[in-house]
């Protein structure tokens, strides 16, 4: 997934980099406009500062449709390693046992009689969720929409993108969003087996290895 992922990241810097280039065309064009009809300054540097600027503007069309048909298959391949290695899932188990590594030195206190159940339940499902919000599961569910995000920007600054094209970004999307989807079901396992796990009784403790993605 990283190199894939970085690959993806590449291009697009690239691209924003290539972007920025021509926002300083632009500026620059419009100081010298201003200072002309200001009086301060002669037409030739406008006009070779408008040259300049239709030569960056040709770039910018250039590197927007290279990076567009260079981070378009590379999504599709990242997303198909996200589905088809269950990466959401795997990742959730990781966040999962983070959590419980953290709860386990206060199972005495969490897990003392059955008043406490409430308590040490609460505990358990608001550990596991932060650690899925904050930890693999959360960054990878974020590091993607940032994706596409950026591939929407891509999408409405580009002209002449097939229809074809739009629909495998869209294809794309619709996988991860599924993805994402079913694996929040197994969330509520987790903490369920996470509780389990950390107030079982001492003699059958075990570590966060036993924490296992239910079937």
């Amino acid at each position: 997934l990283d190199s894939t992922w970085w690959s993806i990241r590449a291009v697009l810097d690239e691209y924003l980099t290539d972007a920025e280039r021509y926002a300083s065309s632009i500026s620059n064009v419009a100081l010298l406009l201003h200072s002309y009809t200001s009086c301060a300054s002669e037409y030739g540097p406008v006009h070779e500062g408008f040259s300049q600027l239709m030569k960056a503007e040709e770039a910018h069309r250039n590197g927007l449709l290279h990076a567009w048909s260079k981070a378009l298959p590379l999504v599709g391949l990242l997303v198909s390693k996200v589905v088809d290695s269950d990466a959401f899932a795997k990742l959730s188990l990781e966040d999962a046992k983070s959590a419980y590594a953290a709860l386990k030195p206060r199972a005495e206190e969490l897990c003392h009689d059955d008043a406490t159940a409430i308590s040490a339940i609460s505990a358990v499902s608001g550990a596991v969720n932060q650690s899925l919000r904050e930890g693999f599961f959360g960054q990878t569910e974020r590091q993607l929409a940032t994706l596409f995000k950026e591939l929407q920007m891509l999408r409405i600054r580009a002209k002449g993108i097939s229809k074809d094209s739009l629909e495998v970004l869209q294809e794309s999307i619709h996988r991860a969003h599924v993805a994402i989807k079913v694996t929040l079901p197994l969330h509520q396992k987790l903490i369920h087996r996470s509780f389990k796990l950390l107030c079982r009784p001492k003699s059958r403790a075990g570590d966060s290895s036993a924490l296992r993605a239910p079937v």
